[in-house]
């Protein structure tokens, strides 16, 4: 019924408050619920076997509308679109991102993959080969909520990663928790050290974005910045 809209939210430089990318969220908004939240609907899509059409509907109607942000004069501005773990059991992932990046004319090098911590438990061996695969049209990999679920730091080193997005959970009590703080300071380093950069998600207040910037993170997002909105409401704000 096309009740589906895709909004952005824009990332920033830590260090320059550059616009340097957009990560694109799916939102719901039905004529009677209005609004239902993903956390709702997608575990539902995933069980139901539809996540892999929305996630497909997603990632080429965000590359259609960033490629009119690059032709605005944003070459070099990055889009990031979440990938459930369900998209890795179809073994022809990366020809299905080869078309949408060929249809769409979005470019490789500009576009992101966000995915979860859970897709690199045992047995994971299949997931690696099909990110090396997609690695090799341009596309980074990032893993979304680092933090939050299953982490294997000798499989870290061993999968195409650029980049590493720390968990909000860990943001949020930033100047409070002396743990989350130190928790978030060991990913940076570790990230750093493994030649990853580091993206603070969930910045809400000034203390967290001065804590982050103080121990090097590369990149923040969060209400602090921006709200996911539209993309004309995004272009124009942008």
């Amino acid at each position: 019924h096309r009740e589906f809209e895709v909004y952005y939210q824009p990332r920033l430089d830590t260090f320059t408050l550059e616009l340097i990318g957009v990560e694109a969220l799916i939102r719901w908004f039905e004529p009677v619920e209005w609004e239902i939240c993903p956390s709702e609907f997608i575990p539902l899509a995933e069980e139901c076997g539809l996540i892999a059409q929305i996630d497909d509907w997603v990632m080429e109607t965000a590359c259609r509308d960033i490629s009119a942000c690059l032709s605005d004069g944003k070459p070099n501005l990055a889009l990031s679109l979440n990938f459930s773990t369900n998209q890795f059991i179809r073994k022809d992932l990366d020809q299905v991102i080869a078309n949408v990046l060929a249809q769409t004319g979005f470019p490789g090098q500009n576009l992101e993959l966000e995915i979860s911590e859970n897709l690199f438990g045992p047995g994971s061996g299949n997931a690696t080969e099909l990110l090396q695969k997609i690695r090799l049209l341009g596309v980074e990999i990032s893993i979304d909520d680092f933090g939050k679920a299953y982490s294997s730091l000798s499989r870290l080193k061993q999968l195409p990663l650029q980049t590493l997005k720390i968990d909000r959970s860990f943001v949020l009590d930033l100047g409070k928790d002396p743990d989350d703080e130190t928790l978030v300071i060991t990913i940076i380093t570790m990230a750093h050290s493994l030649g990853l950069k580091v993206v603070a998600e969930g910045i809400e207040t000034r203390a967290q974005y001065e804590f982050v910037k103080a121990h090097g993170c590369d990149a923040v997002q969060g209400f602090l910045f921006g709200r996911p909105q539209p993309i004309e409401e995004f272009r124009r704000q942008w």
